[in-house]
Formats: C-alpha cells, sequence, structure tokens
C-alpha cells in the first residue's frame, strides 16, 4: 500500500469522505507497478469509509502499533456534495513531470478549483 494512501486515510472516521491526491514519491514512485500503474504516476482517489474494523490497541495488521489517539481522530465535517472542504493534498513530488505533462501542483491546483 502506497505511503500517501495510509496517511491520507489516518483519522478517517465510519462515514467520512475525502478525496486523496497522491504525488509518485508517495505512491510507487519511478517503479510503479508493472501492467497496473505506469512510472511517476499521481494517483487520485475518491475514498468513502463504508465498514470499520476494530483491533485491539497496541496490535495492527502489519504488526505496527495503533493507538487510541488514530483510531478517535475526527473526518473533516463533509461539505454539501459529502467531501471534505479541502482535498487531502500530500507533499509534493520531487520527481519533475514527464515532458508535456503538467506538474503536480499545477494539478492539483486545478482540481482544488474545481472543488471550490
Amino acid at each position: 500500500m502506497p505511503k500517501g494512501w495510509e496517511e491520507g486515510m489516518m483519522g478517517m472516521k465510519k462515514g467520512g469522505r475525502r478525496y486523496l491526491i497522491i504525488p509518485p514519491a508517495w505512491a510507487y514512485g519511478t517503479q510503479g507497478v508493472a501492467g497496473r500503474v505506469p512510472p511517476d504516476s499521481t494517483l487520485v482517489f475518491e475514498v468513502e469509509v463504508r465498514r470499520v474494523k476494530l483491533v485491539k490497541e497496541g496490535s495492527g495488521s502489519d504488526g505496527q502499533s495503533v493507538s487510541s489517539r488514530d483510531s478517535l481522530a475526527p473526518s473533516p465535517v463533509p461539505n454539501s456534495d459529502g467531501f471534505s472542504a479541502d482535498p487531502v493534498l500530500l507533499p509534493p513530488s520531487t520527481i519533475p513531470p514527464k515532458p508535456g505533462e503538467p506538474a503536480v501542483r499545477a494539478k492539483s491546483n486545478s482540481i482544488s478549483e474545481q472543488l471550490a
């Protein structure tokens, strides 16, 4: 799972919705995923939490500890179309854009303007 997905989902609760924009450095980077995700891809997700599976504090599915702070943090309040007012924008990629492709910042500015 890309680091950006984990960071973007942090603190969400059941019923929460977010729009995640994950730059390549926080996704699959220069490798991509053979046959599925091209190298240097910016990932965009529209997510909604429908079910939540609780685990005992101190035990995560990947062996990492889970704190009560993470499990109880609120999701942003959705606006009239059901999404949080601001999309979750992760740190910009340090990988330069491909020739002819706009930079991640330009892409995210455009999306932010569309959501405003």
